[in-house]
């Protein structure tokens, strides 16, 4: 459990104990594909994906979307191991501010928790962000590989 992160930490090690090295995937995208990250001026290896903005372009272009883009996900198409990104309404220039993964626990209304670092001071935890007022769910994606994240 990571004791002092912040959100995209989360899924930057939930992705690489799977193998998978999210940092330097994003990275290369950013030399890639310099267009689609238009806030990035100077490409940074050691802070581009820690990032919710740089985060969600990546996974536009790199995985499955499966948010119908009202701000309430229809629940029944999440699954454990989604990427969540969360509009939490702090005025940074940004509505993709929050990001988590969809625990396999859930709440007492039957909604998936979601697994994150909240804000500074907070640690991981699992938490009822989804299919409530606040805060906006501003996309969903899922990974395309061959193999389950469990």
């Amino acid at each position: 459990m990571l004791k002092e992160a912040v959100c995209t930490d989360i899924i930057i090690r939930a992705l690489r104990h799977a193998g998978i090295d999210l940092q330097a995937l994003v990275h290369e995208d950013v030399l890639s594909h310099p267009e689609r990250y238009e806030n990035i001026r100077k490409p940074d290896y050691n802070i581009d994906h820690r990032r919710t903005r740089n985060l969600q372009i990546y996974l536009k272009h790199n995985a499955i979307n499966v948010f119908n883009g009202n701000g309430k996900p229809d629940m029944a198409t999440l699954k454990p191991g989604d990427i969540v990104i969360l509009d939490t309404g702090i005025q940074n220039g940004t509505m993709f501010d929050h990001i988590g993964i969809v625990d396999n626990e859930k709440n007492d209304s039957g909604n998936y928790q979601v697994i994150n670092i909240w804000t500074i001071g907070y640690n991981t935890d699992s938490m009822s962000l989804l299919g409530q007022e606040y805060p906006d769910v501003v996309g969903v994606f899922r990974l395309t590989h061959l193999f389950d994240y469990q």
